[in-house]
């Protein structure tokens, strides 16, 4: 006994007069699909019913001498173009992924009727953002219904110039970023979803340095840690939107700082939190196949 979609083997719910087919004896695989044998004396009656997701039906075979020995149940295929529950779809877990992107962050201080918003690496940058790119991994196991998780380490490269100074006139950081999400995921087509995933994000800034364009000086690594300058450890409320088309995806995040940075906190009441936002491409393994 076999179950299939169309021409496409499918794991369905299969009953047997009124049990479940695990009862049964299971002979092996074909394809995808568990195959059973059932041992009825001739002249009973086998009652079937498969069931997967919004497909159903039944079955009823005589047990003769001369009977075919392969017997297939053929559900109607589905079409993912018209609309249906979100747990009726199958479901593409593809749990694991690479992603390369641009990302962008910004320090805003607010406070006493006052708001700035600068890169904080260069004074009177009002309004500016400290731009890099983002290369990780991403983990994204699912439970079922299309809920999940969304997690991985990325790298990210800042890097940024100013024409104000002659000495360090040129700005780089080396940083980690963890994200950890809850995930949710609506398949749109056959081989198309969207998700929608937010949670915390936790970066780190592993080095950051001014350098002279000129070598003339030495590398002045502390930018961070330092009163006045912004903290190596930021954690930020994320929120983001991804849609992959087959094995691809193109993934928006926003990020709003909640650690307190404290780099005007000495002028008065000022609190400094650190935004991002990021664009990424990403090639997901074991999507759209």
């Amino acid at each position: 006994m076999a179950v299939r979609e169309g021409n496409t083997p499918v794991a369905a719910t299969l009953i047997v007069n009124g049990q479940s087919a695990a009862k049964y004896t299971i002979d092996g695989v074909e394809g995808d699909q568990e195959v059973y044998s059932f041992n009825r004396p001739i002249g009973e009656t086998l009652e079937f019913q498969a069931t997967n997701y919004s497909s159903k039906k039944s079955k009823t075979v005589k047990v003769t001498d001369n009977m075919s020995t392969d017997i297939v149940i053929a559900l109607k295929k589905r079409s993912y173009h018209t609309m249906v529950w979100p747990w009726q779809r199958d479901f593409d877990a593809a749990p694991m992924g690479v992603s390369v992107g641009y990302v962008r962050k910004q320090l805003v201080t607010s406070g006493e009727g006052e708001k700035l918003k600068e890169n904080g690496v260069w004074p009177d940058d009002d309004g500016s953002w400290l731009n890099g790119i983002q290369a990780g991994i991403h983990f994204q196991p699912a439970l079922s219904w299309g809920l999940g998780f969304y997690t991985g380490i990325f790298y990210e490269f800042y890097y940024s110039t100013s024409d104000e100074y002659d000495d360090y006139n040129k700005f780089q950081e080396h940083n980690i970023y963890v994200p950890a999400h809850l995930m949710y995921r609506l398949r749109l087509a056959e081989r198309a979803s969207i998700a929608v995933h937010g949670g915390l994000g936790f970066n780190y800034a592993v080095y950051g340095a001014y350098t002279d364009s000129d070598d003339y000086y030495e590398d002045y690594t502390d930018f961070y840690g330092e009163d006045g300058w912004p903290k190596r450890f930021n954690m930020a409320a994320e929120i983001s939107v991804s849609l992959r088309i087959h094995a691809v995806a193109f993934t928006f995040t926003w990020a709003k700082g909640i650690t307190d940075h404290k780099s005007y906190s000495s002028y008065g009441d000022y609190k400094t939190v650190q935004n991002k936002m990021a664009f990424g491409l990403s090639y997901v393994f074991g999507a759209g196949n």
